[in-house]
């Protein structure tokens, strides 16, 4: 029994150290491939989880399965991945094919027939093992523009099957080639106090880097001043020859005085923590100027994975006044590697560190009609968190809030209780938060009512107050496209205050398929010819997110 014992634990240990490039993936697109993004990249609220192929502004690439296997799941949404397609391989990895324009035939027979029978055009669904199987290289697709995209490309993903984490795709693919060396262009300097190392950084400072004659990246003054405690962070990106796109960095290794200090790699991420890269990131260069910052500080409540190895959470504390060097290595995945380096003496700063406010425990705040909470762990750090009843009111509803700032990242959404003292009952399910932020741009948050109490969570900062939505969707008749079998019928709907919920066709009175393209508001609804012989019109309804409805009829011929 021992020797059966040691044997299987032998494989286990055999199996958990396989190398990517024993496995024999093909690639997913069957044109010349081209990356428009890599893993890893920094974007709001996650890492770019998978590599975009580029379709040259087309859809209807063919796409094929890397490997054998089953389709585990598939789902179409007018958001999101829009029309997606996941399977499970015989490697513990999920395949992840995202956009598309349609499914492979016997993929869409399969999803239309659970359309109808479910009368919902946005279904996700979960199959069993062995219920659809797929060989490698079959269609599953093919490539299109569906969903939450900027543009024609194939997002595709390969995931560890049990955890669904998200892993660097690079690794099993050594044909895509890359021998351009990252560039960067500046640093941050994150000042710290000695007595409050859990604060948010007391003082930044940009520090900009150029191009020397021997290849690597520094500061134009011979000696960088930081305080005692300090950390750095770098902008910096990468980029491929046959692509005009910029790309994300592998690796970051940072040095002081030859010895490693930090390491980030981008390895896997994972979606359950993946708003931790607002604190990975500079957010305040990021929502303000679009600047991309790799941050090599942990803050004491960010946990993700791409943190490799860090001393002192990355934080850099010099005792003594001498010179010090600092080396930061960029790598992307072919190898290339680029180098900064510059020399810094450390002197003592004193900073007015005010009042902040521990992660750790929750903040209260209450104020007439209005409650706010953020519980414990809900930022990244120790921060200064004002609460503020503004003398602007921007409703009739409510009195008008702020609370923090746009430009401090949450982990965990702040939650909000508003009294509806003033508010007909019967209007009550129509209210929402509305969040505004310095720019203008409004966002809508719902919640639940409760004892004539609106209660919504944010996931930002900003300023807060409720409004009621009471208006029918925008919907219109736009026209049709004639084919060879089948007429598409396309309307245009729009909602002024929240957005399109569900949307239903009817020709006549029997349920049809419809899909909605939110990039344009576009619902279309392809029909048979053959199905038109008989009918008399096709209505086409929305709902709005507070079950406001709007409905359009058109008649047949």
């Amino acid at each position: 029994m021992k020797i059966l014992l040691s044997l299987l634990f032998l494989i286990l240990i055999l199996q958990s150290h396989t190398k990517a490039n024993d496995y024999e993936y093909l690639l997913p697109v069957d044109i010349r491939f081209v990356l428009s993004s890599n893993f890893g990249e920094l974007r709001k609220n996650h890492f770019h989880a998978g590599l975009d192929f580029k379709t040259f502004g087309k859809t209807g690439y063919a796409l094929r399965s890397i490997e054998s296997g089953f389709v585990a799941r598939i789902k179409i949404s007018s958001d999101g991945y829009g029309k997606v397609v996941y399977i499970n391989h015989p490697t513990r990895h999920t395949s992840v094919y995202a956009h598309l324009e349609k499914f492979s035939p016997k993929i869409e027979q399969f999803i239309r027939q659970k359309q109808l029978a479910l009368k919902q055009n946005e279904p996700e669904l979960y199959l069993m093992p062995g219920f659809f199987e797929i060989e490698k290289g079959e269609i599953i697709g093919f490539s299109g523009n569906s969903g939450r995209s900027d543009g024609p490309h194939l997002h595709f993903e390969i995931r560890n099957t049990q955890t669904e984490h998200p892993l660097n795709a690079l690794q099993f693919y050594p044909q895509i080639l890359d021998n351009i060396a990252p560039t960067a262009s500046q640093l941050i300097i994150y000042e710290f106090s000695e007595e409050a190392s859990n604060n948010a950084p007391q003082q930044k400072s940009f520090v900009p880097l150029y191009l020397t004659k021997n290849g690597t990246y520094q500061p134009k003054t011979d000696v960088v001043i930081v305080n005692k405690h300090f950390s750095i962070a770098v902008a910096a990106l990468d980029r491929m020859a046959n692509s005009p796109n910029v790309f994300g960095i592998y690796r970051l290794k940072l040095f002081v005085d030859k010895k490693l200090h930090s390491e980030i790699a981008f390895d896997s991420v994972s979606f359950l923590n993946s708003r931790g890269i607002n604190a990975f990131l500079d957010y305040e260069m990021f929502v303000n100027h679009h600047q991309k910052f790799y941050s090599f500080y942990q803050s004491p409540n960010n946990d993700l994975f791409v943190y490799q190895y860090q001393q002192n959470r990355g934080l850099i504390s010099i005792a003594d006044d001498n010179l010090h060097l600092v080396e930061i290595f960029l790598e992307d995945f072919s190898g290339n590697k680029t180098v900064l380096e510059f020399k810094f003496r450390a002197i003592k700063k004193t900073f007015s560190t005010g009042d902040f406010f521990s992660f750790q425990r929750p903040l209260r705040y209450h104020s007439g009609d209005f409650y706010a909470e953020l519980p414990s762990y809900s930022l990244f750090f120790d921060e200064q968190i004002v609460f503020e009843k503004l003398s602007q009111s921007y409703s009739a509803w409510s009195e008008t809030f702020s609370i923090g700032k746009r430009t401090i990242p949450l982990k965990m959404p702040v939650l909000m209780r508003f009294l509806l003292k003033n508010m007909p009952q019967e209007w009550q399910k129509k209210a929402f938060v509305q969040l505004l932020q310095p720019d203008g741009k409004k966002t809508a948050i719902f919640g639940n009512i409760y004892d004539n109490f609106l209660e919504a969570q944010s996931a930002e900062f900003g300023v807060f107050y409720v409004e009621i939505d009471n208006e029918a969707p925008e919907l219109s008749y736009v026209g049709k496209i004639e084919g060879l079998n089948d007429i598409e019928f396309r309307f245009r709907a729009k909602d002024r205050k929240t957005y399109i919920k569900e949307y239903a066709a009817y020709l006549d009175d029997e349920w049809k398929i419809a899909y909605l393209d939110k990039k344009n508001g576009i619902i279309s609804v392809k029909l048979n010819k053959n199905d038109l012989l008989s009918a008399q019109s096709l209505k086409m309804v929305v709902f709005d997110r507070l079950n406001n409805i709007a409905g359009e009829t058109v008649k047949i011929y």
